[in-house]
């Protein structure tokens, strides 16, 4: 009986010791204001890539942009303000590629808008896995 008590408390203590030194997770849950951020801009997103690109509409893509740009900084905001580190990174790529679809959009080459409107879904898709944000 005494063998077994001290195997249960050997065992308990392990356990214990296991949990005190273990690595504590990051917070990965996504804030309201950040999840809403992330829905608008999907919103916002979502008809010029669904529609505007597969037509090659230039004229859309290039009146989208402003608004695109406008719902990347309330995004980064919304990241700064609320405590989402963990989604910072991917928000700024999304930040950076939207600023980078507005360059290229000055220069007006078609195919290099298209190659820039690509590249910001691809980022923006990265946000929404993060956030499922995806049935929204």
């Amino acid at each position: 009986m005494k063998k077994a008590s001290l195997s249960l408390l050997t065992l308990v203590l392990v356990l214990l010791a296991t949990i005190l030194h273990a690595e504590p997770q990051a917070d990965k849950s996504v804030p309201p204001a950040t999840f809403d951020a992330v829905v608008t801009f999907h919103e916002i997103f979502e008809p010029v890539w669904h529609q505007a690109y597969p037509a090659k509409d230039i004229p859309a893509i290039t009146e989208s942009v402003p608004k695109l740009q406008q719902a990347a900084k309330n995004l980064l905001e919304a990241v700064n303000a609320n405590g989402s580190a963990h989604l910072k990174p991917s928000v700024e790529g999304v930040s950076e590629s939207v600023e980078h679809l507005a360059a290229v959009v000055e220069k007006g080459d078609q195919a290099e808008i298209l190659s820039a409107l690509e590249q910001a879904h691809n980022k923006m898709h990265v946000i929404i896995e993060q956030t499922d944000a995806h049935d929204h």
